[in-house]
């Protein structure tokens, strides 16, 4: 019971740290954020180490203990490190004395970071003894949002004096300390477009309505990871990698007669493609013909044998329908035994033609549409 018992604990410590490590989504600071530099507290002068804030050191290697010299930094101009801009001295940090020679640092690139630790630095210079020396790179530093308002860049760099070869610190490492707060602070939940799913810059994106799960486009409310992706648009509405991966396909027909045909539909770069293709018309008639008794419409005009013009059908009113399938053969003695639901569709191009020969004609029509 005592081994279960641990276990237990050490399974539920492992979830909570899970769930700790991905609350913050990787998300790049916007261009402009400000990264204070909190003043840095060196213990017993300058030999010791940093005690709080910011503040380099130069040493014979990398880790506790190898750092030698702390410096203090303090804020410069600015204010502190402004991402995705280039500041000169003075601007990031105030001149600071090293071996009784003034320095500075400034950037000499844009400084642009990430949320996840990312961190590209390679604009960092430190101007000492009358050269400027790079003093990072992008696997030199991380940095930490240590909460949505807070941050702490760490890191250390081997001197390289890119024109001296004889530089003095060639060869030392250069360990660097900033931290200070996050101006303005990282919104903990971003949902640009309300639908729940936030913006993948949240710093806690746990926070949001529908939780951890980051949205794909976070400017349209139509696009999350709960959408449906049934529509046949080339959209990935769902969030999953892929558009329209949802799309149900439909039984589709074309074609009359002998052509007609069976298919289905189908997603094809963001467009509907049906499959179905009619079958290939063929002669019929003329009348005494074989293919005029066969019971089939192989001309796939929509009529069979003996209906079909080309058989000989004939067609007394001239409305183009057989006579062997007009229900309403529209002409002077047929029109009394005329039905009104077979021909009220028919009446309105006929009446021309049929009103000029029988004036009965007039009445019988004027008759009908009285009763309707």
């Amino acid at each position: 019971m005592k081994k279960f018992s641990l276990l237990l604990s050490l399974l539920i410590g492992i979830i909570f740290i899970s769930v700790l490590s991905t609350t913050a989504m990787a998300a790049p600071l916007p261009s402009g954020t400000k990264l204070t530099v909190a003043a840095g507290n060196v213990i017993s002068g300058n030999e010791d180490g940093l005690a709080a804030g910011s503040g380099f050191a130069m040493g014979d290697g990398i880790g506790t203990g190898n750092q030698d010299g702390w410096t203090a930094l303090l804020p410069g101009t600015d204010g502190g490190l402004i991402v995705g801009t280039t500041q000169p001295k003075k601007a990031i940090v105030a001149a600071w004395t090293y071996f009784n020679a003034q320095g500075h640092n400034f950037t000499s690139a844009t400084v642009t970071a990430d949320t996840s630790g990312a961190l590209d630095f390679t604009g960092w210079t430190v101007f000492w003894n009358g050269g400027n020396i790079p003093m990072g790179s992008t696997t030199d530093y991380t940095f930490t949002a240590t909460s949505s308002s807070t941050y702490k860049i760490h890191g250390a760099h081997l001197v390289s004096h890119p024109t001296d070869a004889n530089f003095m610190f060639n060869g030392v490492v250069y360990t660097l300390h900033l931290e200070g707060s996050i101006s303005p602070p990282l919104p903990d939940c971003i949902d640009n477009d309300g639908d729940g799913y936030g913006d993948p810059a949240s710093f806690d994106i746990s926070t949001c309505t529908n939780g951890s799960t980051p949205d794909c486009n976070d400017n349209d409310a139509a696009i999350n990871p709960g959408a449906s992706d049934t529509n046949c648009n080339g959209v990935d509405e769902n969030c999953s990698g892929a558009s329209d991966e949802g799309y149900v396909s439909v039984p589709s027909s074309c074609g009359i007669g002998d052509c007609a045909a069976t298919g289905s539909t189908s997603c094809v770069a963001g467009q509907v493609v049906d499959s179905c293709t009619p079958g290939i018309t063929a002669p019929e008639g003329p009348k005494g013909d074989p293919t005029c008794i066969d019971l089939h419409d192989n001309d796939c005009d929509g009529t069979t044998d003996g209906a079909d013009f080309s058989c000989g059908a004939t067609d007394s009113d001239g409305d183009g329908i057989p006579d062997s399938i007009d229900n309403c053969k529209f002409n002077g003695i047929e029109l009394a035994l005329l039905s009104f639901n077979d021909c009220l569709g028919a009446v309105p191009g006929l009446v021309k033609k049929t009103l000029s020969k029988n004036s009965r004609t007039l009445e019988m029509v004027k008759e009908i549409y009285s009763k309707v």
